[in-house]
């Protein structure tokens, strides 16, 4: 249910907002009032009961803000949950819910980088155990950003989803959502029943769906994504994250950074 750009490393240095980390516990009922503001703002029947409940069960929030006096500009709750791992090992599940970002910095990746940034954290607190991302997408610019920036995602168009992701997003998914979550189509089904992006808002032109296989395999996927219908997807963190990131932002600093990409 993601708003915001594709791309991890495609700042402007004039439009960086700041970000920080935050207990959810601790959010002012201004930041909270403010939050779904910018909900409204871009989805429709948003419910600010049901805002509530939801953020009363995230742990920590990122959140964006800029200007001189802070003004909260995008955020994105996150909750942390332990995983059944194979081989008696240890996996550790993050799942990112409500994130939204103002549309006058949609050309900031900083909401981005700070997520990226907060899994490397967790990654190396808990380095003995494996490190999956849980998102869900009513649009396909949530979709794509996990799919351009993680190599081992799912559910994509080059393969199946292998058993073992099948299973943990089966296990995640049927408990955070036991009455709409589909397992045979990945799909959350909400149509009707749950807000969904305005009008206009975040939609991918019949040109983007033709030239990149992997809008054209969103929206095949979740033909109903207009009307609130979500796919479930996972992906791994792992250490060929961090260095693609280290080497990126390496690259962009001596003037090398690549076009952003779909």
């Amino acid at each position: 249910m993601t708003l915001m750009r594709t791309s991890l490393l495609q700042d402007s240095p004039n439009n960086s907002p700041k970000t920080s980390v935050v207990p959810a516990s601790s959010l002012s009922k201004s930041d909270v009032d403010g939050m779904f503001a910018l909900m409204q703002s871009y989805y429709e029947h948003t419910d600010y009961a049901e805002f509530i409940r939801d953020l009363g069960q995230k742990d920590d929030v990122i959140v964006l803000r800029a200007g001189s006096h802070g003004s909260l500009v995008g955020f994105s709750t996150l909750k942390y949950f332990d995983l059944p791992a194979k081989n008696n090992g240890k996996a550790l599940g993050v799942f990112s819910g409500d994130t939204i970002v103002h549309q006058k910095y949609w050309g900031s990746t900083s909401l981005q980088k700070a997520f990226l940034v907060q899994l490397c954290r967790l990654k190396l607190k808990h380095s003995g155990s494996q490190l999956y991302w849980f998102l869900i997408s009513k649009g396909y610019k949530t979709y794509l950003l996990m799919a351009n920036n993680f190599p081992v995602h799912y559910p994509r168009y080059e393969q199946e989803t292998p058993p073992e992701f099948q299973s943990m997003m089966d296990h995640v998914y049927g408990e955070l959502y036991p009455d709409t979550y589909e397992p045979r189509s990945d799909l959350i089904h909400n149509e009707g029943h749950s807000y969904r992006l305005k009008t206009g808002v975040a939609y991918p032109s019949q040109s983007l769906v033709e030239a990149f296989p992997r809008v054209r395999y969103f929206v095949e996927k979740n033909p109903n994504w207009h009307l609130g219908s979500e796919l479930t997807c996972i992906a791994e963190m792992n250490y060929l994250v961090l260095a693609r990131y280290l080497t990126k932002a390496l690259k962009k600093s001596i003037g090398l950074g690549s076009k952003s990409r779909i």
